[in-house]
């Protein structure tokens, strides 16, 4: 038992991120009892805030919006994609060992089932990793046996001896997102027993047969279910692929998992550049206002113009007519004039 207490303080202490419970120290007491200190661990358990989200609770739908949630898991996977750079497997990804903090900060805890792994278990180490003793670490740990939680672990971890890989994390991510989702687990179970066989077989229920009353953007209900295939060979292949496929729906692109045709990616591009093609669309509309107010002018100019030069011909008609006039009057008047003076 001191043997596994001393292995989890030994491993977490090794792990330093934002996201991740710092140990302060580790020692051994009066009476030879180990021990380890780590920060104090403020805040509120993930798995309540998402419960009571929900549930509807006013408080916690209006501070926690789904990209919020979004957020809290980004953290996570950020923290699993730090520990396998480390070579070191969590195995126990749950709303229950995330803590979010009164301001906002994720914490991931409870390294107790951790395993130190290997470059054959799909693990790319850093180059400034610092190395773990895998024969000191994993020999502590209870060898042979299922460990895990039913529900959330991955198929291979059901199995005595299954290999686990980083991948195997990132199923237990996928059953994190599919909560987030629906606020219900991938798989049903009226028992330990019925979870482990359904899990074993694939059996996870499509998200919108889950939650059937809520609205689950379907871009992320591909990538949950991509995380939650039954081959690890058809997962992601590791955290930061999972976390850069969440980050590609809350930037407004479509997922790779979704496998969007062209018609849905020209409605993402749209939502994406909505400010510019709006402003665009406001320039347009004032362009055509201002350039048919340039016509009305322009025509009521012409108008103007033509009716003037009508007036100016009529009155030069009146005035050639007048002229006419005149001159007819001057002969008669002189022939008149030469009647009677012979």
């Amino acid at each position: 038992r001191n043997g596994k207490f001393l292995r989890e303080a030994r491993l977490t202490a090794k792990l330093q991120h934002p996201n991740i419970l710092p140990v302060y120290e580790i020692g051994l007491d009066r009476d030879g009892i180990p021990y380890f200190v780590m920060r104090l661990l403020a805040g509120e358990g993930f798995r309540q805030i998402i419960k009571r989200q929900k549930a509807g609770n006013p408080e916690y739908r209006n501070n926690y919006p789904l990209d919020r949630l979004l957020g809290v898991f980004l953290d996570t996977c950020d923290a699993i994609a730090y520990a396998h750079s480390r070579g070191v497997l969590h195995l126990d990804i749950k709303p229950s060992n995330i803590r979010v903090g009164h301001h906002g900060q994720t914490i991931l805890f409870d390294w107790g089932l951790a395993k130190v792994a290997g470059t054959d278990d799909g693990v790319v180490f850093d180059e400034d990793a610092e190395p773990f003793d895998p024969d000191l670490l994993n020999d502590m740990t209870l060898s042979g046996l299922m460990k895990g939680t039913p529900g959330h672990m991955a198929p291979e971890q059901t199995i005595a001896n299954g290999r686990q890989t980083t991948r195997t994390d990132v199923y237990a991510l996928g059953t994190l997102l599919y909560y987030i989702l629906a606020g219900k687990l991938p798989v049903k179970g009226g028992s330990v027993g019925e979870l482990i066989k359904n899990t074993r077989k694939g059996n996870i229920i499509p998200l919108r047969l889950r939650a059937p009353g809520q609205r689950i953007p379907r871009s992320l209900a591909a990538v949950a279910m991509k995380a939650l295939q039954l081959s690890p060979e058809n997962r992601y292949p590791s955290a930061e692929a999972l976390r850069k496929e969440v980050i590609r729906y809350l930037q407004g692109f479509a997922t790779e998992a979704e496998r969007a045709g062209p018609v849905k990616r020209l409605q993402l591009y749209g939502r994406r550049h909505s400010m510019i093609l709006t402003m665009g669309l406001l320039f347009s509309i004032v362009l055509a206002g201002v350039i048919g107010l340039s016509l009305v002018k322009v025509n009521t100019q012409r108008q103007k113009a033509v009716a003037a030069q009508q007036t100016a011909e009529k009155n030069f008609e009146l005035y050639r007519r007048e002229t006419e006039r005149s001159a007819h009057l001057y002969e008669d008047m002189k022939t008149f004039m030469m009647r009677t003076t012979s």
